[in-house]
């Protein structure tokens, strides 16, 4: 399967980013929102598999469902934390890079997302 470049930019993100979903103790953190996905195990990669349940919402099989869970809470921790950051941007006063030096090489659009969300918060 072909995938767009920006799709094949995201799931490397979230995969090097997958311990930004732990606690120290190496608990996984349930700050998202939503409860964890069940995956059964199957044929399909998990790139394949992620790209299903991030462009239409469909958990499918895959060979490593452990895999695919961690990445779906890794993508839902990270939007949860842009809407964090954006709240408190304003009291504490710090650049918007002191936030994205948590994460490992985020994408453009990560940037964005915090930008639009402390400028959503402001009109509110």
């Amino acid at each position: 399967m072909k995938y767009s470049n920006r799709f094949n930019e995201d799931f490397e993100f979230y995969l090097k980013n997958i311990r930004f979903a732990y606690l120290e103790n190496g608990l996984v953190c349930q700050f998202h929102g939503k409860g964890i996905p069940e995956v059964q195990k199957g044929e399909n990669d998990v790139k394949k598999a992620f790209y299903e349940f991030d462009t239409h919402g469909k958990l499918i099989p895959c060979e490593n469902p452990a895999l695919l869970i961690e990445l779906i809470i890794t993508k839902r921790m990270i939007n949860w934390q842009i809407k964090q950051w954006a709240e408190g941007f304003r009291d504490f006063g710090e650049p918007y890079s002191y936030y994205l030096k948590e994460l490992t090489d985020p994408p453009q659009w990560v940037m964005l997302s915090l930008l639009n969300q402390v400028r959503k918060n402001e009109i509110f």
